[in-house]
């Protein structure tokens, strides 16, 4: 059963919504950051708590909370969409680091280019701010290969042209499903397909650390839904199965996961939907 707190900054149409993923007993780190943050002129605060019930501090009464039993990344995603108020919608983890200066940037970054559908940040290091969390293309307008890198956390997207597309992310992928990846590159190509653009911002907006433990990094898994979103890519698709059979084989050398990447590719994407 779903249940929600709404205030009244979520009621007017704020310029942008930071839209939180979470999970009851694990929002020490995000509580943290945001009572840092503080509230923000023209952003509204959504947080998505699945699990149990679990209320957030009195001081953070600025911030807008949807509680739901259900599990899964895509699905919390989903209901940021849903609950939101912004005309920008940024997707955010519960273990991420913004501050008022990068927000302030971004909203002038936003301003300067309304018609565009979608934005892409930079991350960088929390144990180093001045270092990356991977490689960025300086180009302008992501190209469709580059859509495989994109992180969830580093999307800014225009809600209503999602609402009017009905596009929202496949919640047979993602973590907290069998297919733990590429909700985000298979999100983007719905953008692409209706003539949605993706703009590089080329500048770092939040900060995540780089330390790779902890991280989900391989399963059948995610190598069967790479597989899948290899379908969607044409000609280019069993290219993309070559480079990455052999670049995993030759990472883990567990052919079990090459397995499962051409399993996903011959079911295809839309066996998925």
């Amino acid at each position: 059963m779903r249940n929600s707190t709404l205030n009244s900054s979520a009621r007017r149409q704020p310029q942008l919504t930071l839209g939180f993923s979470t999970m009851a007993g694990r929002m020490e780190s995000l509580i943290d950051m945001l009572e840092k943050l503080g509230e923000v002129a023209g952003v509204e605060i959504l947080v998505v708590i699945q699990g149990e019930d679990e209320k957030l501090p009195a001081c953070l009464d600025f911030v807008t909370t949807v509680f739901d039993s259900q599990l899964g990344l895509s699905h919390s995603r989903n209901l940021v969409i849903e609950n939101s108020h912004g005309q920008y919608i940024w997707f955010l983890d519960d273990d991420v680091v913004i501050e008022q200066d990068n927000l302030n940037d971004l909203l002038q970054l936003i301003a300067s280019e309304s018609n565009s559908q979608v934005f892409r940040a930079q991350i960088g290091c929390l144990e180093n701010r001045g270092n990356y969390y991977k490689p960025y293309a300086t180009n302008k307008v992501l190209k469709r290969l580059q859509l495989l890198q994109v992180s969830s956390i580093e999307l800014i997207v225009q809600r209503q042209f999602i609402i009017d597309h009905n596009i929202r992310f496949n919640e047979k992928l993602g973590l907290g499903t069998p297919l733990p990846a590429t909700e985000e590159v298979n999100f983007l190509l719905d953008i692409e397909s209706v003539d949605g653009s993706i703009i590089n911002l080329n500048q770092i907006l939040i900060y995540h650390t780089c330390h790779e433990q902890g991280r989900l990094l391989a399963c059948d898994g995610i190598f069967k839904a790479r597989g899948a979103t290899a379908s969607r890519f044409g000609v280019l698709g069993p290219l993309l199965l070559l480079r990455w059979g052999w670049r995993y084989f030759l990472r883990y050398r567990q052919l079990s996961y090459v397995k499962s990447l051409i399993r996903g590719y011959y079911q295809g994407y839309q066996a998925l939907l």
